[in-house]
């Protein structure tokens, strides 16, 4: 019927379709026709309702409710209204003029955009059989003839065109009003689930860093204290005792057999160069008094690759510290990570009750200890 030769349709009716291109932001892809379960359709009327089609070429006219009648498009798709942003669509009802904004907020996760189409409905002409003119003989007939005339010229020029408002069926508001309650509902329950598992995710990466810095500060605070240990430790040893107050050589100076005596200390020659445990200062000191001292080096090795724990060997050294005078003490921790600074602290207490600590340091970057000793 669309295809037939339009002197044999007539226009009846003339609609305008209203469209409404829905669509829905997402932080990684923009503004996308790809919509919730809980949205309307991507094409869709003003109240939500769904529209076939998967673009607006492609929406299908409606099937008319005359006898052989068809509707057909008057002219292309155009925009009624530019794109309107919301938080929500519940934000476009009722959609009233001037209720919507048309500037995008920050905040603002859906627009609406609206476009009309107009359609004609066809139907075939139907003809009044043809009658045969007869004399118009009387003056009544005529004015009758003339009246009809000006009736059918009446009804040609007033249109039988319903308007917009008229051709879109209005519900009732309490109707209305329970759609709009569920809708809102159901954004709200789908935006608790999708808050709930934000902050979820917020929480868990707040709990990371939280152990991250935690663990930061502990070593810090464990080399921290490592310091102030052997600082406190050197420090009270040398209250106890009575370490002499040594004067530094003077510069250029020739250094003597002490020290030279010292530098082969073990076996093992010490320069300026190489890195060691004892500074120059701390071998000078210790090699003016090597007169005073007995060696016993042979501890150290003994003690080195044993299996004993840090409290016999504590225990080891404050005995030998009793009788004996230490001139070099190394403990070593390779092999034993349980050996904690507290226990090692103990050993140092243990060592300064019979001694003298002299030199202390600690490397933890080896996991080394090395303590040097005089009773």
């Amino acid at each position: 019927m669309e295809g037939g030769v339009e002197g044999e349709m007539e226009v009846t009716q003339v609609v305008q379709e209203v469209v409404c291109e829905n669509q829905r932001y997402y932080p990684w892809s923009g503004w996308s026709t790809s919509l919730l379960l809980t949205d309307p359709s991507y094409l869709s009327n003003k109240k939500g309702k769904g529209k076939k089609g998967s673009k607006l070429a492609t929406v299908p006219l409606p099937r008319a409710t005359e006898q052989a009648g068809v509707w057909k498009w008057l002219g292309e798709w155009k925009i009624h209204e530019d794109f309107a942003y919301g938080f929500d669509f519940d934000t476009f009802y009722p959609n009233q003029k001037g209720s919507v904004r048309t500037k995008a907020k920050m905040s603002d996760c859906t627009r609406r955009r609206v476009w009309v189409r107009s359609r004609q409905l066809l139907v075939p002409k139907i003809e009044a059989p043809m009658e045969e003119e007869q004399p118009k003989n009387s003056e009544e007939e005529m004015v009758q003839d003339n009246q009809l005339d000006n009736i059918s010229t009446e009804q040609q020029e007033t249109p039988t065109l319903p308007t917009v408002v008229a051709a879109l069926v209005n519900d009732e508001p309490s109707y209305m009003e329970r759609l709009l309650q569920k809708d809102v509902e159901l954004h709200e329950k789908s935006f608790e689930l999708y808050k709930r598992e934000m902050d979820s995710i917020v929480r868990r990466k707040d709990a990371e860093i939280a152990r991250l810095k935690r663990l930061l500060l502990e070593s810090k605070a464990r080399q921290k204290s490592t310091v102030m240990i052997a600082k406190n430790a050197i420090l009270s040893s040398s209250s106890v005792g009575a370490w002499p107050e040594l004067e530094d050589p003077e510069e250029g100076q020739e250094t003597t057999d002490n020290e030279s005596e010292f530098d082969t200390l073990d076996g093992n020659s010490y320069s300026e160069d190489e890195e060691t445990v004892l500074t120059i200062e701390d071998r000078k000191r210790l090699a003016k008094s090597r007169s005073s001292l007995r060696f016993v080096t042979a501890l150290n090795h003994q003690y080195a690759n044993s299996e004993v724990s840090i409290d016999e060997y504590a225990l080891g050294l404050s005995a030998l510290s009793a009788s004996e005078d230490a001139d070099l003490l190394n403990l070593a921790s390779e092999g034993k990570p349980n050996v904690s600074i507290d226990e090692y602290a103990l050993g140092l207490s243990a060592l300064a009750a019979g001694g003298n600590a002299d030199i202390f340091s600690l490397s933890s970057d080896e996991c080394k200890y090395s303590s040097s000793v005089r009773t």
